[in-house]
């Protein structure tokens, strides 16, 4: 049989507490203290990559990120903002 993991709503909260933690302090280091946090552009589509999911997935048909990609090289030059977590930034 499978192991009976016993877990208190104490150790629950204090996992999800230490998870909103190091959310709060992953957005913070991308927005303030990362190397490419000077560039231009939309500081939420720095943070996460929630902006880009709703532009690929929510918003209109298809991916339509690509769009808002070109809106905002226009806006903000050649060089600006993308989800830190791409593999470009």
């Amino acid at each position: 049989m499978f192991p009976v993991i016993n877990l208190s709503l104490h150790t629950l909260y204090l996992f999800g507490g230490l998870w909103c933690f190091y959310c709060i302090l992953l957005v913070y280091y991308r927005l303030f203290l990362h190397p490419l946090a000077g560039f231009p552009g939309r500081k939420i589509a720095a943070a996460t990559k929630w902006y880009e999911l709703f532009y690929d997935i929510i918003k209109g048909e298809g991916g339509q990120y690509a769009w808002e990609m070109e809106k905002m090289h226009e806006k903000y030059g050649k060089y600006c903002t993308e989800p830190l977590s791409s593999p470009l930034g």
